[in-house]
């Protein structure tokens, strides 16, 4: 009888873990997703209230050089979450072009999502895309 009831306290404590585990995926589907939108419909503006620590940014945000960038495609390409579930990494295929040069480009988004256990949320811990354009100097 104890051998029982220590199966069934094991399996239910592994079964609670699981699904939180499946929460915060499930969460991190929806906030990629919309970060996504945000990135392949061009509102940076938007995109931008992903992340955590918008003061602590490397660069200000340049939101007229945003406005001369057309994305055509955003396509996640794999990611790899940590064990805890809490820090996933995420590469996202872009394809994009200025508006003033119609020369498609593409570039490798190295995402980097962190879950905030007090408020249980996923935050952008990278930096926006870089889009670059080679005739710049």
């Amino acid at each position: 009888m104890k051998i029982y009831f220590l199966s069934i306290v094991i399996i239910a404590f592994f079964g609670c873990a699981t699904a939180a585990h499946q929460q915060k995926l499930d969460l991190f589907e929806k906030i990629s997703g919309d970060y996504g939108v945000a990135v392949r419909w061009g509102r940076f503006d938007l995109a931008e209230t992903f992340r955590k620590n918008l003061a602590q940014r490397e660069e200000p945000f340049d939101a007229n050089r945003a406005k001369t960038v057309k994305v055509t495609s955003y396509e996640p390409l794999n990611r790899i979450m940590s064990e805890n579930h809490l820090e996933a990494v995420q590469d996202v295929e872009i394809k994009y072009y200025f508006v003033d040069r119609l020369i498609e480009r593409t570039i490798l988004d190295r995402q980097v999502w962190k879950y905030d256990l007090s408020e249980k949320k996923w935050y952008l811990h990278s930096n926006l895309p870089e889009f670059s354009n080679n005739n710049e100097n």
